[in-house]
């Protein structure tokens, strides 16, 4: 069953990128359904976290924030750090589309700066970065990098979730 739930979400990785999010939304789905039946933690965190993408690329802003808060829910509860990393750059994304920039900015910072981001988290975290900070100030780029390096992944996460709420 792991190795069918796995499977189901490297399809919905691979339709993903081919840009076809109603497919790929259909084998993430498929696999939490297959791995909600024996698994918790890492592997439906991961999925999840999968699935706000795949949301967020097809612009539906409500049900890819939910996702994501879900990623980082389960992937803190399971100690997954990379995973709730990885779900972090998303709702940071989504913060920059709203407009909270700073705080966007403050989340790639963090993710750039923890020692569990995996290489593919930090060059999302990195493209985010670059985009943010020509549209801040210097004070605030500095303000941004600061608070980030003075947070603990527990602040970070209440952070996430208040910022994302509604």
């Amino acid at each position: 069953r792991w190795g069918m739930g796995t499977a189901y979400r490297y399809l919905g990785l691979t339709y993903l990128a081919e840009g076809q999010f109603k497919e790929a939304q259909a084998h993430l789905l498929k696999s939490l359904e297959i791995f909600g039946e024996f698994s918790v933690g890492w592997d439906i965190a991961r999925s999840l976290a999968y699935l706000g993408d795949a949301a967020m690329m097809a612009g539906n802003f409500p049900e890819d924030n939910k996702n994501y808060r879900d990623a980082l829910q389960l992937s803190v509860e399971a100690q997954a750090i990379p995973i709730a990393l990885d779900a972090l750059v998303g709702l940071g994304k989504l913060q920059a589309q709203i407009g909270r920039l700073e705080n966007a900015l403050m989340f790639c910072y963090f993710i750039l700066y923890h020692p569990s981001s995996e290489e593919e988290t930090k060059s999302r975290a990195e493209q985010l970065r670059t985009s943010l900070e020509p549209n801040l100030s210097p004070e605030q780029v500095k303000k941004a990098r600061a608070s980030a390096q003075a947070k603990e992944l527990d602040g970070m996460v209440k952070e996430a979730f208040e910022s994302s709420n509604g």
